[in-house]
């Protein structure tokens, strides 16, 4: 059977969830935008059900079109009507300019859908970064993630300007340091060197955790609660939440990469993070702003907010939406989002247009999700040509999805598959001007464990 049952059932589910928001939307859509919604969804929906229930097809194409599907097609803010992002983004929500920046939106949504799947089908040979077989006993790997971390400590001194710096910022966690800001905005500091030691804190966690959990008795959830308090303690200075939770992001998605299995307990521990996040953030906010925190407050907040967490954290449309509409307004960029990032590589400042405070200040005041999408940047760069690029973004993502090691229960194995899922998922959500930054300077500690040749003294301490 060409279609699956389940695909049947899972896309009824989802049509019906789209149907029932876009029902009673405060936007009042014309019926036949709402029925052509509709077919779009039904009709992606059951091809990537298909595609999961498909074994022959690789676990990183079906992540990719999973996360593209989710973030910039079935979830967004204006079909769900999220009234803090409309506000943030000063968007003009008549009837008239929606349809048409929806529409637009939509259209290069599917093409783009369509070449990254492309990308992805390439016959590309496999990238061999090593002609040696990788071992990282547990003890090795202990030691290694003992450097790493202590090399991330040093990337938070020189960016905060000294030790002295360093320290008194220490307490200060989930609050943007003036001093932090000013220096990364300046580059006053050796931004690079820093960003580059920097990256090893949270490969070096990692590598801590996946050693503990082969000699510990004590529950995986514990580790990772003692691992998170020393990324508190010494990479929280700078106030980044991503400093602190991108541990347990790794973690979480490469097990559930691992194991794809729907279980209570996995939305569970989800709502629990992303409950966790709304209330950091809340503290951060609150005390960048001086104000006293109010637990009563928070609580009263909390419905709300968690709704706005979960359609904003799990939506691009946002950003996709904004550039659209400053496309009907001003044109097309001609280039230079896409030279920006590039030129910032080669020594020299990145223009405006790649700066996140930018992008903020043109779309909208502030507010959260300020990623804009790959295929609506290279339109805005280069019209529609500017989104065949998406073919070589599909032909990225397969070269990372086939070049993980496979070596069964190894340290260094582990640590980094869990940084190529969460590359996969960040190439499709990510702005392009963070793509060089990513790829060449957060990479280096994966790239050096891809190289690492530690042989195996014993087989009681050592596993491939």
């Amino acid at each position: 059977m060409l279609i699956k049952k389940k695909s049947i059932f899972i896309t009824f589910i989802l049509v019906f969830i789209k149907f029932i928001i876009i029902n009673y939307n405060p936007i009042n859509f014309f019926l036949s935008y709402k029925i052509i919604v509709l077919i779009i969804t039904s009709i992606i929906s059951i091809f990537i059900s298909n595609l999961i229930f498909n074994e022959n097809k690789p676990k990183f194409i079906k992540l990719a079109n999973v996360i593209f599907f989710i973030t910039f097609f079935l979830i967004n803010e204006l079909i769900f009507f999220d009234p803090s992002m409309i506000l943030f983004r000063k968007w003009d929500i008549s009837l008239i300019n929606v349809h048409k920046t929806l529409s637009l939106g939509y259209l290069l949504f599917l093409i783009s859908f369509i070449l990254i799947n492309l990308g992805m089908s390439l016959k590309i040979k496999k990238i061999r970064f090593t002609k040696s077989k990788l071992f990282l006993n547990y003890k090795w790997g202990i030691y290694l993630g003992v450097v790493f971390i202590l090399l991330g400590i040093l990337g938070n001194i020189v960016i905060m300007g000294g030790i002295q710096n360093y320290v008194a910022s220490i307490g200060s966690f989930f609050t943007y340091t003036d001093f932090y800001l000013e220096r990364a905005e300046s580059f006053e500091t050796n931004l690079v060197l820093s960003l580059i030691l920097r990256s090893f804190m949270i490969p070096g966690t990692l590598l801590l955790y996946y050693s503990l959990i082969t000699i510990s008795k004590i529950k995986n959830i514990y580790i990772i609660i003692f691992l998170t308090l020393i990324l508190i303690v010494f990479n929280g200075s700078t106030g980044q939440r991503s400093d602190i939770l991108n541990l347990v992001i790794f973690i979480f998605l490469k097990y559930i990469y691992d194991n794809p299995i729907f279980r209570i307990k996995y939305l569970l521990y989800s709502t629990l993070f992303i409950l966790s996040t709304i209330f950091l953030a809340f503290y951060r906010d609150y005390s960048q702003l001086g104000i006293e925190i109010d637990l009563n407050i928070f609580l009263n907040s909390l419905i709300p907010l968690s709704i706005h967490a979960i359609v904003s954290y799990g939506s691009n449309f946002s950003g996709v939406f904004s550039l659209l509409q400053l496309y009907f307004h001003e044109g097309l960029f001609n280039i230079d989002t896409i030279l920006g990032p590039i030129s910032g590589l080669l020594g020299g400042a990145s223009p405006l247009t790649s700066q996140q405070y930018y992008w903020m200040n043109l779309i909208g005041e502030g507010g959260p999700n300020i990623r804009l999408g790959l295929f609506v940047e290279f339109f805005m760069n280069y019209g529609y040509y500017g989104i065949f690029l998406m073919i070589f973004i599909g032909a990225i993502i397969k070269i990372i999805g086939s070049s993980r090691v496979h070596f069964k229960n190894s340290v260094i194995d582990n640590t980094l598959s869990a940084f190529l899922i969460y590359m996969i998922i960040f190439i499709i959500t990510a702005n392009y001007s963070y793509l060089p930054r990513q790829l060449l300077f957060l990479s280096w500690p994966y790239i050096i464990l891809h190289f690492i040749h530690v042989k195996k003294k014993n087989n009681s301490n050592s596993f491939s």
